[in-house]
């Protein structure tokens, strides 16, 4: 298996596997590094996937920093990460453990990715905490008043670290799930697992007699046949949990739609994927600057269990679909993982309706020639208008929908 050690930011991180479209975060537990991802990363590189693991802090290579493993100092590595990711795969998937899973919870939960893996996430650290302080029978006055203290089962409680625990619950969390846990884990209650579990609509397998940190021969045969398992299913289990609802777009809708323009960018096969910073360019950050303030800004997206996951919308703009003033051109993008089951087609036939019912007589679009959705525009009733050179030089169709029937078109005209 091929391995890349790199540093991203100062960050000691791993890449396993050979380059693909799609990648896993591995975030590993306290008292682990990078190098844990390594069974984990045989199994998703057999699948076609690629491995990212690092250090966090006061971890592997990252022991004499002076930088704590604070949830704070954490999260922003995370962050980190998760922004060298976005810039370079887009088919996005996690694995998190223990704290790494805490970690990721607060990082993440504005991101989009296609799954999440958990294996004995902390998931309620304020609980947690004050668990530790009965323990150690200390109060949150004399908590507040020493700032630290440490206990004696090697554990430093620190006032700090728990304040910024209660001011930031796990309420937030869109990305399907499946969680290992262990009948016999003693940080986190089976109520707690039960709880997340049931808000965010997470895969739950418990077990029995697993500890919170897998390491036996039986545990660790119990945890990579969970992950076999896990990845071998997956595109069965995508196929049967895809029941997505299209809606038409709100105004708090309108902050995802910078993802789904860099979704919608077109990667010919054989080359490189584009930094994420493409979509400022001014030609194509035109479709989505300030979406909302015009006519013709119109929208509708597709929703999987609270989690926006295909986005279509339309501007009057001179961009590369520009036909005239009253034609609104149109873009639509799916999130890798959610693609080849019939929700662009969804999200186009209700924007369709939109258009119409907003007195659009046609739309436009514009699309590479080589690009395979030409053929899904056409079974959508777009037809060849015209040809153009974008401003990369790529030679693209001009296609053009017509919402009216050629009757009522040709009734118009007269």
């Amino acid at each position: 298996m091929k391995k890349k050690s790199i540093l991203i930011e100062n960050i000691p991180s791993i890449i396993w596997g050979d380059k693909s479209d799609g990648v896993y975060i591995f975030v590993h537990g306290k008292m682990s590094n990078k190098c844990e991802a390594e069974s984990f990363a045989e199994i998703a590189v057999a699948r076609g996937y690629q491995v990212l693991s690092f250090d966090l802090p006061e971890h592997g290579g990252r022991k004499d920093e002076d930088y704590s493993c604070t949830v704070w100092n954490g999260v922003a590595d995370l962050d980190v990460i998760g922004k060298y990711v976005r810039g370079r795969w887009k088919d996005i998937s996690l694995c998190a453990c223990s704290l790494g899973a805490y970690f990721s919870l607060l990082a993440y939960k504005d991101i989009i990715m296609r799954r999440s893996l958990f294996v004995s996430p902390i998931l309620d650290m304020e609980r947690l905490i004050q668990n530790m302080m009965k323990l150690s029978d200390v109060s949150e006055k004399l908590l507040e008043e020493k700032r630290e203290i440490p206990t004696a089962f090697g554990e430093t409680l620190n006032w700090d670290y728990y304040c910024y625990a209660k001011e930031h619950p796990v309420d937030k969390w869109d990305t399907p799930t499946a969680i290992l846990y262990g009948s016999e884990d003693n940080l986190t209650g089976r109520e707690v697992i039960d709880d997340f579990s049931e808000r965010f609509g997470c895969e739950l397998t418990v077990a029995e007699d697993g500890e919170h940190w897998f390491h036996t021969d039986e545990q660790l045969a119990v945890l990579n046949n969970w992950f076999e398992k896990q990845m071998s299913s997956f595109t069965i289990i995508t196929a049967h949990k895809i029941n997505a609802k299209v809606r038409i777009m709100r105004e708090s809708d309108y902050e995802c739609l910078s993802e789904f323009l860099y979704q919608a960018v077109f990667i010919p096969e054989g080359e490189e994927l584009p930094p994420r910073s493409i979509i400022n360019d001014p030609e194509i950050f035109v479709y989505i600057k300030e979406f909302g303030k015009q006519p013709g800004d119109l929208g509708v997206v597709a929703e999987q269990n609270g989690q926006i996951i295909g986005a279509a919308w339309t501007r009057i703009i001179p961009a590369y679909g520009h036909i005239d003033s009253e034609t609104p051109e149109l873009a639509i993008s799916i999130l890798p993982g959610f693609r080849g089951y019939g929700i662009g087609t969804k999200l186009m036939q209700k924007l369709f309706r939109v258009l119409r019912e907003n007195g659009c007589k046609q739309t436009s679009l514009s699309v590479q020639k080589d690009n395979p959705a030409v053929r899904f525009y056409r079974r959508l009733g777009y037809e060849m208008s015209g040809e153009r050179l974008d401003h990369a030089g790529h030679e693209d169709y001009l296609m053009i929908k017509y919402l009216q029937s050629a009757e009522k078109r040709e009734n118009n005209n007269l």
